[in-house]
């Protein structure tokens, strides 16, 4: 995350792809956050979990859902995409 602890990011922030996915493996390792990534398009922001709409949550549910499969070994769809 090149030096950016996650705590000191703000809500809507833009950040990247790796950023992305090492907050996904936190939550998918059981840290409770109050914080997401959020996917608009080809880009990630960070959103309070609060302002997330439903389909948002059920996304991120599914991300963190789908690492968690992967870290414990366990067979993920194909096509699995952060």
């Amino acid at each position: 995350m090149r030096g950016r602890a996650p705590y000191r990011l703000t809500h809507g922030q833009a950040i990247s792809e790796g950023e992305a996915a090492h907050l996904i493996t936190r939550a998918a390792q059981g840290e409770a956050m109050t914080y997401a990534p959020v996917k608009h398009g080809h880009a990630w922001a960070l959103a309070h979990l609060a302002t997330l709409t439903p389909s948002e949550r059920a996304q991120h549910a599914q991300r963190v859902r789908d690492a968690a499969a992967l870290l414990a070994g366990l067979s993920i769809p194909a096509a699995l995409s952060a």
